[in-house]
């Protein structure tokens, strides 16, 4: 079963602002495996939320530019490539050692294993301006869990992904929300942005019981602004 909370990403660091998603998952090491998986639509996740282009009232071109801020204040916004619990607890702990701006709760990874529970810390895009926009996107975060759950569990698994294809298709989210083209990393080309949302809504669907007419409600509202 995946249970699923959201929080405000706040102090210690203010820049860090964000929509944080945490899922509960039934062990650790199925953590190290789904924050993998869950790359290949993060971006996307990103592009979905992007509503912040104003820095003190001066339009910067960019659909989210909080992402340009956490850039400057974190370490880095992909975790490398972690194959165990073991291996996540290193990496940490030396994060820890080089600087003390960054700590375990506070990460700069958009997606990684949650540091002391069963689960996945998400923190992928902005905060959305309305409670259904917020509702939405977490109801879509607990169905890519869940189809990533099911594909490990059934021996399915997506072959691993260029992180730096994975950087560049969340800066083209953050430039142009979905308004333009997205970066499918899979494919390792640009796609029409609503193209690969609806990809993702159908990909994730199974995963979405109950919540399927408010995610479908949500896709025919924005792809007419869109």
């Amino acid at each position: 079963m995946v249970a699923l909370g959201t929080v405000p990403l706040g102090p210690p660091l203010p820049a860090l602002r964000g929509l944080r998603l945490e899922a509960a998952v039934p062990d650790r090491q199925l953590a190290v495996r789904i924050f993998h998986c869950l790359r290949t639509w993060l971006p996307v996740i990103h592009a979905m939320t992007a509503n912040s282009p104003f820095d003190r009232s001066v339009d910067t071109g960019y659909a989210s530019w909080c992402f340009v801020q956490q850039q400057r204040e974190t370490l880095g916004m992909l975790a490398p490539r972690l194959w165990s619990v073991a291996d996540h607890e290193h990496t940490a702990d030396r994060v820890r050692q080089v600087t003390a701006t960054v700590s375990r709760a506070v990460p700069g990874w958009t997606v990684r294993p949650h540091p002391r529970d069963s689960g996945v810390q998400v923190r992928a895009g902005d905060v959305c301006l309305g409670v259904d926009d917020s509702v939405l996107v977490a109801a879509l975060v607990r169905a890519a869990v869940v189809a990533a759950t099911q594909d490990l569990e059934a021996g399915r698994s997506n072959p691993p992904v260029d992180l730096d294809l994975v950087y560049r298709a969340h800066w083209q989210a953050a430039r142009q929300g979905l308004t333009g083209t997205l970066i499918d990393v899979r494919l390792g080309r640009e796609r029409p942005a609503w193209e690969l949302v609806h990809e993702f809504f159908a990909t994730v669907t199974p995963g979405l019981p109950g919540d399927v007419e408010t995610a479908l409600t949500y896709l025919a509202e924005h792809s007419i602004k869109g």
